[in-house]
């Protein structure tokens, strides 16, 4: 597999980068135990997402039924990450981030839409794990970094995350062929809880800060206001489509917790992992099939 020419961004994205002064401001403005929380979700997340130490890879197989093929696998040529307009979430958008970048992904761009704030411990998140550009651009220069791009290798991909409304990428024609992954705004938190003091509330509403948050269980009084309570039962609470649960540790067991979407238990109230987020997002594939001895 030939390996592409490298790209480059569009000359004018320097015009939009944050600068450097915003991210040594956000860091110091952090206490050690809110690094502590990023740094753990990092450490997690590589662990999850080992590096990828190959830039292409070509295997043939002869197989016993008379035929052969070839698979062809490298990283995509670039990526952007699409933040949110509103309240970016710092442990989901590293969830989507360090897999593009253990993938060896050669160009990755994030991207705040220019609405949104620049958030400390979002800012603190990018920087700790190793972004290098990260820009706060309008639709109309998103549009137009994203159509250069396209025009260039139509094989990168978008990485559309919380709140963010990708209508406006729907009506780009030129982006027909580029591979899109959303995430379903407004699915909520459920947090069961009913052992004192066993979450780190803060820490769940600093991480998704537009995620609807709901808690239920017998000790659903003592969570902060700005969290819903809900009165219905376990079973209630285990049910649900595509919505995320916290739970503690000794719950685990139960057959009534269902075995899809996120399970997250005390002590990862500020990470995050993407259950529906394929690899295959981050790398090209190709196959020849072929009958015996084509390559011979």
């Amino acid at each position: 597999m030939s390996i592409p020419v490298p790209l480059a961004w569009p000359d004018f994205i320097d015009d939009w980068r944050i600068p450097d002064q915003a991210f040594s401001d956000a860091y110091a403005s952090l206490s050690d135990f809110e690094r502590s929380w990023i740094k753990k979700n990092i450490a997690q997340l590589y662990a999850l997402h080992p590096p990828n130490r190959l830039r292409s890879s070509d295997h043939r197989t002869d197989w016993t039924a008379g035929f052969q093929t070839r698979h062809m696998l490298q990283p995509r040529p670039w990526a952007v990450v699409l933040l949110s307009a509103i309240n970016a979430s710092p442990a989901r958008t590293l969830a989507a981030l360090l897999p593009a970048m253990t993938a060896g992904i050669p160009k990755i761009l994030v991207v705040l839409r220019q609405q949104a704030g620049w958030d400390a411990l979002l800012l603190t998140s990018l920087e700790l794990c190793g972004a290098e550009v990260v820009c706060h651009m309008d639709d109309p220069t998103i549009l137009d970094t994203l159509r250069r791009m396209t025009e260039l290798d139509a094989n990168g991909t978008i990485l559309a995350l919380d709140d963010v409304d990708t209508l406006f990428l729907d009506a780009e024609p030129a982006f027909a062929g580029v591979d899109v992954w959303r995430l379903q705004a407004g699915l909520p938190i459920r947090i069961w809880h009913e052992t004192p003091d066993e979450w780190e509330w803060n820490v769940l509403l600093r991480n998704h800060p537009a995620t609807p948050l709901e808690v239920w269980g017998p000790l659903q009084d003592q969570a902060p206001n700005s969290i819903q309570p809900n009165s219905g039962t376990w079973d209630q609470f285990c049910r649900g489509s595509r919505v995320t649960l916290g739970v503690g540790s000794h719950l685990l067991s139960d057959t009534a917790l269902p075995s899809t979407g996120l399970i997250f238990t005390p002590g990862q109230e500020g990470c995050w992992f993407w259950p529906n987020l394929p690899a295959d997002v981050f790398y090209l594939h190709g196959m020849v099939l072929a009958c015996s001895n084509a390559y011979s």
